[in-house]
């Protein structure tokens, strides 16, 4: 790919996010008004997804155990199986494929909010039928 503008591309050393975001600041100030102001832009995206992934370097997923004990004594098959699925999904999401949240999470919350909506199964049935279930639907369609 060829460079048409008439300032030279800059060749960042490879090292540490911050130090390499500073080396391209510094480029700015020799670039044309256009080429400055898309640098700018960068910057502040650059900054912006390093901020994002300083936080999730440091996101915890809370209460875990309490929240497998909370599954553990769940009476209704059904309503243990969907949870554990989706809680089993939730923690191979953060620690296998490394794809935590941005913030902490409570895990003990999203299982009684799991629960709460599983152990509808009646309802759960009628949605799987394609029946609109639920409080947020127009029923002007």
């Amino acid at each position: 790919m060829s460079n048409h503008s008439s300032s030279p591309v800059p060749q960042l050393t490879l090292g540490s996010p911050p130090q390499m975001l500073k080396e391209a600041i510094q480029h700015i100030s020799s670039m044309s008004k256009d080429a400055a102001r898309a640098c700018r832009r960068l910057r502040y995206i650059a900054a912006d997804r390093l901020k994002l992934e300083l936080l999730m370097e440091n996101t915890q997923l809370l209460f875990c155990d309490e929240a497998l004990r909370c599954i553990e004594r769940i009476d209704d098959p059904v309503t243990k199986r969907l949870i554990n699925m989706a809680f089993t999904r939730f923690v191979k999401k953060a620690h296998i494929d490394n794809d935590f949240p941005a913030a902490d999470f409570d895990m003990l919350y999203l299982v009684h909010g799991m629960k709460e909506l599983f152990s509808e199964h009646e309802v759960i049935a009628r949605a799987l039928a394609g029946e609109k279930v639920g409080a947020f639907f127009d029923d002007a369609n």
